[in-house]
């Protein structure tokens, strides 16, 4: 997949911008000035949300009541696509409208249409934070993947906060237990579909982790695992309600559910030890570089669509050797890279300037033809001029 151009409007601090794109882009420009902004749009297509905040109002620049995110992409087939969110601001909050080639869709519908993996110095947070972070990002890509995932996991939510709440009245003698017969039914059949997709992802990530882990650091003996860490494991319907039952009664006492797929976690390992007690600030970048180079590699797999890196300050994060070993893995793919220094990029790669919320392409003057100067004109002997 490759985005061939990109038009935002009222985006952040960009008033108005059509960026043309080609394989190797590098967004150059000093800190603030709005390199990420064009990321975090991009990366909208791609998840339907920001990466940077959950209050959207953000999204929208200053004094306008909307933003407007469009990009024409192209297929690896050839085939052309067109999609757009718009985000409109009102009394109640922001409301997003998702388009694909002109026709409105949802939000289920529109994840998968842009195909993209992102590395942010955000990332490093993954697995350092709570363990709903590390289940947004399975979620976020499964849901690239898999047309019915984000439906069901919504599914999913509505249940639970149902379930939960009938979970409050019976501790309080306000329902009974045999109201929860029908939750049930409904979170078995949702929660053990999604831990087996989840399942199924890690397993996969988990193929190629280690060996992109070695090459970014250059070590072939390194050992990077990805576990899926769950109560549950592989299970059926039928073994779901069974362990809903028998949790019950610590279910009312508590007044939540306590088993399902909204409390399971990622856990790293590295060299066959947990990451996140022996991994130095550098270590961590490297195993989050890996795992999003794995990310890339199922979703090519798995949609057969090569997708196409977003790399926020990369150089910044990792040093000189390991920058270069990232992009040579990177060599099929369209790249968009952000960085303060312009001696960094290269000579084959499209320069964009990000200056005040101003992206420009600098034009690169074209030398003047070369005439060739005729050789002078040197009389034959018959020719020759008598000076006597």
């Amino acid at each position: 997949m490759k985005c061939i151009s990109l038009k935002l409007t009222n985006f952040r601090n960009i008033a108005e911008c059509d960026i043309g794109f080609g394989q190797r882009n590098f967004l150059v420009g000093d800190n603030g000035e709005g390199k990420t902004n064009v990321l975090e749009a991009l990366y909208y297509l791609s998840a339907g949300d920001s990466f940077r905040t959950h209050n959207e109002q953000w999204a929208i620049r200053t004094g306008e009541l909307f933003s407007r995110i469009e990009a024409e992409l192209q297929l690896d087939n050839g085939n052309p696509r067109v999609a757009s969110i718009v985000l409109e601001r009102d009394e109640l909050g922001v409301t997003k409208n998702f388009r694909l080639d002109n026709a409105k869709v949802n939000k289920g519908s529109f994840l998968g249409s842009c195909l993209m993996v992102l590395f942010s110095p955000e990332n490093v947070s993954l697995m350092r934070l709570q363990p709903a972070v590390r289940r947004s990002f399975m979620n976020h890509i499964i849901a690239k993947t898999d047309f019915t995932y984000y439906d069901d996991l919504m599914a999913y939510a509505r249940a639970l906060k149902q379930r939960n709440q009938l979970l409050t009245l019976i501790r309080r003698r306000q329902a009974g237990v045999s109201e929860l017969g029908p939750w049930d039914d409904r979170l078995s059949a949702l929660g053990s579909q999604i831990i087996r997709k989840r399942q199924a992802l890690v397993d996969a990530l988990g193929t190629w982790v280690s060996h992109f882990y070695s090459r970014v650091i250059g070590n072939p003996d390194a050992r990077l695992r990805v576990i899926y860490q769950t109560d549950a494991g592989s299970i059926t319907p039928e073994q779901y309600i069974s362990r809903l039952i028998k949790n019950r009664d610590e279910d009312i006492r508590y007044g939540h559910t306590t088993f399902g797929p909204h409390r399971d976690d990622l856990v790293f390992l590295l060299n066959d030890l947990d990451a996140r007690a022996i991994a130095s600030q550098g270590e961590f970048r490297l195993i989050m570089v890996a795992l999003k180079l794995a990310e890339g590699e199922y979703i090519k797999k798995t949609l057969q669509e090569v997708p196409i890196y977003l790399l926020d300050d990369i150089f910044s994060e990792l040093d000189e050797a390991n920058s270069k070993r990232v992009m040579g893995l990177l060599d099929e793919a369209q790249v968009v890279v952000t960085t303060t220094e312009r001696q960094l990029v290269p000579k084959d790669a499209r320069l964009l300037n990000v200056e005040s919320g101003e992206v420009t392409s600098p034009v690169i003057a074209t030398p003047p033809p070369v005439v060739a100067t005729p050789p002078p004109v040197i009389a034959s002997d018959s020719e020759a001029i008598s000076v006597d």
